[in-house]
């Protein structure tokens, strides 16, 4: 009987070492880019390099759509629910300088939380076996548009941003990821060299979102995103 007992407690002990608080088993797998109907597919998407801001677009959001993969294994059972589900909840970006310090942010004659706290939310299964993670997608406001205002000093540059993603597990555990840094060049103007803009008149086409930043050269000449006034 005591054997028994002794053996449950250990296999209690070691399932509750594979759920303890930690950053590496959620990962952040890269920036993706949306596909042509504006979807963000954490299997097949594309993943980005560098991106692209242009800071002269007023009331500007700087969106990033990041994969995401939970390698800890499915709990659930006949007889029990899932606990290593994972649902995010916040994310947490510190604005970089090319020398790796956090640069200084003034908004509104005061000085601006760096890094910054976001509101962001996914749903992350757990892995179904070692070789088949769990994964989603999720796109987070890593630049306010306060803070893209207060960039524009810095127009030319490059800046990087260290994003760390919080959440809990449905297991009630605190979990967050390590830091993905992800860096992005500033530009400010209409040329090939910064994003794409629609002439004074068109509509865009593209995800709205999306609009001032990162993949110009993802859009096909063949396939036009501005849309010209009606006649």
């Amino acid at each position: 009987m005591n054997k028994r007992i002794s053996i449950a407690l250990f296999s209690t002990l070691i399932s509750l070492l594979g759920c303890v608080d930690n950053n590496s088993s959620i990962t952040i797998t890269g920036v993706i880019q949306p596909d042509s109907e504006c979807i963000i597919d954490p299997a097949a998407g594309l993943r980005m390099s560098v991106g692209r801001l242009s800071t002269d677009v007023d009331n500007k959001t700087y969106y990033v759509s990041l994969g995401l993969s939970n390698r800890v294994l499915t709990t659930s059972s006949a007889v029990s629910a899932e606990t290593n589900d994972v649902q995010i909840s916040a994310a947490e970006i510190g604005i970089y300088s090319p020398t790796g310090e956090l640069i200084p942010l003034n908004i509104g004659g005061a000085a601006a939380p760096n890094p910054v706290r976001v509101g962001a939310s996914a749903y992350v299964p757990s892995a179904r076996d070692t070789e088949s993670p769990g994964v989603a997608a999720i796109t987070v406001p890593a630049l306010p548009a306060s803070y893209v205002a207060a960039l524009r000093g810095l127009t030319g540059g490059q800046i990087t941003l260290g994003i760390r993603l919080v959440g809990k597990t449905l297991g009630d555990l605190d979990i967050e990821t390590g830091e993905y840094m992800w860096p992005v060049e500033l530009c400010n103007g209409i040329n090939n060299n910064c994003v794409f803009f629609c002439a004074e008149g068109e509509t865009d086409d593209i995800c709205l979102d999306y609009f001032g930043q990162d993949f110009p050269q993802s859009i096909p000449l063949e396939d036009p995103v501005c849309t010209p006034p009606e006649s």
